[in-house]
């Protein structure tokens, strides 16, 4: 089961990101779920960056949600 991890905005919309071991998930709608964020994976208590493995920023992780609602 994922768990809630933070809300990120994107545009005008707001984006819950859940984790499950390794996987992120975001979803519009539910806090727990949704599909895959990619190109982050999470590590250490962190989300990271699987091209720079470096902890992602904001930025970043709105880069991957753009990708990933392809």
């Amino acid at each position: 089961m994922a768990e809630y991890a933070t809300t990120i905005k994107y545009g005008d919309r707001s984006f819950y990101l859940s984790i499950s071991g390794e996987d992120v998930y975001f979803s519009s709608s539910n806090k727990t779920g949704g599909l895959t964020l990619k190109g982050i994976k999470h590590k250490n208590n962190q989300m990271i960056d699987t091209s720079t493995g470096k902890p992602a920023t904001n930025y970043q992780l709105g880069q991957a949600l753009a990708r990933s609602m392809k």
